[in-house]
């Protein structure tokens, strides 16, 4: 961890406290390896919760999450309304987007891993014969990326990150967050790397360019998010060979 770097731009804290940077978590866009390098920067000014129950035991409830003042960095799988109230005129916030027919094929693949891995709640492993049409057509499947950041505008955050272009991304955060250090060395989250693909109804040689159109259909506020965030990179200066991505 770099001491210097905290002492630098560490947010100190009066009255309310606010934290110095918010990681707003979308699943399946990175996450676990941003968490990860958050702390290996800012150490334990990192909140160590990051699932939704650390923060809300009970759900029902939904009390607003607080922090301590040694804790200057929250990452998690937040909604933005649940986090607005720590935001400051010095709160940071962060986010990653992925193309959206890719994050939802990506979340489909988790799912049947946690389910063959007995991870999940009883009275989600009869979705184990789901393929992925089933699973896309589900309405807490689409567009996910839109409930997470709900109405905030991504103009509006410190960094919208290119979930296709991380290892890039995250070199250019750290450089706007003043970080000199050694950039981590970046490792991919691989969930399901085991022979999990054969037992799934839909594998990956199955899925079609129409299934991936008929998803980005279904996802009409995520595409405009993603395309959004690619508007926003161009205008940092990324390659042009980076906005090829973009999805109509």
């Amino acid at each position: 961890m770099n001491n210097k770097l905290l002492n630098k731009i560490t947010y100190r804290f009066s009255g309310d406290q606010k934290p110095f940077l918010i990681s707003i978590h979308i699943p399946k866009t990175g996450g676990r390896s941003f968490y990860e390098l958050l702390k290996l920067v800012y150490g334990a000014k990192v909140d160590p919760r990051t699932k939704r129950e650390d923060f809300f035991p009970d759900e029902s409830k939904k009390e607003k999450i607080t922090i301590t003042k040694d804790i200057s960095v929250l990452h998690g799988h937040f909604h933005f309304p649940e986090i607005q109230h720590l935001t400051g005129p010095q709160t940071k916030l962060v986010t990653w987007l992925r193309e959206p027919a890719d994050r939802v094929i990506s979340n489909y693949y988790f799912l049947m891993f946690r389910i063959q891995s007995g991870k999940v709640k009883p009275e989600q492993r009869d979705k184990q014969s789901y393929s992925l049409m089933d699973y896309a057509k589900m309405d807490s499947q689409k567009n996910v990326m839109k409930k997470f950041l709900g109405d905030s505008d991504l103009d509006d955050y410190f960094f919208a990150g290119d979930f296709h272009e991380y290892a890039k991304e995250i070199n250019h955060l750290l450089n706007r967050l003043g970080y000199k250090g050694k950039v981590p060395e970046i490792h991919e989250n691989k969930t399901h790397d085991l022979n999990i693909y054969k037992l799934c109804t839909t594998q990956p040689g199955d899925i079609t360019d129409t299934m991936k159109d008929e998803i980005r259909e279904m996802n009409q506020a995520d595409i405009h998010l993603y395309n959004t965030m690619l508007e926003l990179k161009k205008r940092r200066g990324e390659p042009e060979a980076a906005l090829n991505k973009r999805t109509h």
